[in-house]
């Protein structure tokens, strides 16, 4: 499937653009009552209010859109006492074209810095890009922020991953034992499941 995200408080025209003639263009949840629009190959709708939707266009796969609030509050990048860039750090790749193998190490370094505290937990920054990473493990008193079209894409080799010896499972982010953590921002985190 693909998606797409935008932030409004104001009623929003949305145009979709397809590679052929649109005959016909759902939107759904129903109960929202959206009506469509077509000519040639766009259909037209408006989006206003936060609101998940799925578009069905001819037989196509299904457009997700996500409507949300502007962000209130998101964090300057980069201070560099309470805010780091993680770009900024070795073996990190914004571009998605080469495994991001230096953002663990980034992690641990923000981790270790005075200026984060259990009142006041420190941010890895993840500007807009595509990330390609191997598992990760959050630490106590990080957030990572995830900006607007920042993308944090797990690696598809299984060699990347470490099997919990406890439940024979594995994951692409791991947040054990850890307290002032956490992930925010309208970035996305892309797990390839």
């Amino acid at each position: 499937y693909s998606y797409a995200r935008f932030a409004t408080r104001i009623p929003t025209p949305v145009v979709v653009t397809v590679g052929e003639h649109v005959t016909s263009c759902k939107v759904r949840p129903e109960a929202y009552g959206i009506g469509t629009t077509r000519s040639g190959n766009t259909c037209r709708f408006p989006a206003a209010a936060v609101k998940q939707l799925e578009v069905s266009i001819n037989s196509l796969e299904k457009l997700f859109i996500f409507v949300d609030d502007p962000e209130s509050s998101p964090p300057t990048c980069c201070d560099n006492i309470s805010v780091f860039d993680v770009t900024t750090y070795p073996n990190v790749d914004p571009t998605g074209r080469t495994k991001s193998t230096g953002i663990q190490a980034a992690i641990a370094d923000v981790a270790g810095k005075s200026a984060c505290t259990t009142g006041s937990p420190c941010t890895l920054y993840f500007k807009s890009g595509t990330y390609l990473a191997r598992q990760l493990f959050l630490r106590s008193k990080v957030k990572l922020y995830l900006q607007s079209g920042a993308k944090l894409k797990a690696s598809t080799n299984p060699a990347d991953y470490k099997l919990d010896p406890g439940t024979h499972r594995t994951a692409f982010i791991t947040a054990e034992n850890v307290s002032y953590s956490g992930i925010y921002g309208r970035g996305a985190i892309d797990g390839d499941g």
